[in-house]
């Protein structure tokens, strides 16, 4: 199955080659991630983390790009040395998916959905979905991204079937469903689960048993991985990341 475009430009993790990525490139990706810190695209895009800076700093020159600086300092997200303490998400622009837009139609005449950009107060939970992301990759040489949906598509989603179905109550959701292209073009659909500190005991139980089976759980710290194994829950992945 594809989506009719490039998996090269669209795509950009699945090359091996560190390389300097297009406006077009960088603009779609991010795009299509919903928010990202630099250092994640410059990992997705195999492209050189200081260059990727610089691009993005120039495309929030020209408004394409817009930056949101977090108050996280968690280890998975923490910038490098010489980059300040807590990461920043660069998010598109309007004007920016619009230059993606024009270029479809100009390339296959089809349009892009674009995917809900996290609400501000869940940026820093969104990028510790990203990492995942990048973990699910690192282990799936030569998968490519096809689709990231996260909290905001996800319960539009399920409002909009709601809607069909009275009186239903609302599913607990999990944080992002992504969709990834094997080298042999298969597709692999994985439910993914942010677990963070605040959550309680009942939270994470209550999150084991509604959301699918199979659901891939991640956690940013050791503490709270072991916390989760010692109520009897499956070990959280580490995000390293």
């Amino acid at each position: 199955m594809s989506d009719g475009r490039d998996p090269a430009r669209a795509h950009p993790s699945a090359s091996t080659a560190m390389h300097r990525p297009t406006t077009l490139q960088l603009l779609d990706l991010t795009g299509r991630l919903g928010a990202a810190t630099p250092d994640q695209l410059a990992t997705l895009m195999r492209a050189d983390p200081t260059v990727m800076r610089e691009i993005i700093e120039d495309l929030l020159q020209r408004r394409l790009v817009r930056i949101i600086e977090t108050v996280s300092t968690l280890r998975a997200l923490r910038p490098p040395a010489g980059q300040g303490r807590h990461p920043r998400a660069a998010l598109v622009t309007d004007d920016g998916w619009a230059r993606v837009l024009e270029a479809e139609r100009v390339r296959a005449g089809t349009l892009i959905a674009r995917p809900r950009p996290p609400r501000a107060d869940q940026i820093v939970h969104h990028l510790l979905v990203v990492a995942a992301l990048v973990e699910l990759l690192a282990v799936r040489p030569g998968a490519e991204l096809m689709t990231l949906a996260g909290d905001e598509d996800l319960r539009s989603e399920s409002r909009r079937s709601q809607r069909m179905v009275r009186g239903a109550r609302i599913a607990l959701l999990p944080d992002a469903r992504i969709t990834l292209r094997a080298a042999d073009g298969a597709l692999e659909e994985i439910a993914v689960e942010i677990l963070v500190s605040k959550y309680t005991s009942d939270d994470i139980r209550a999150k084991h048993t509604a959301l699918p089976v199979g659901t891939h759980y991640y956690a940013p710290t050791a503490r709270l991985c072991r916390r989760v194994a010692a109520l009897g829950c499956p070990t959280p992945r580490l995000l390293t990341a």
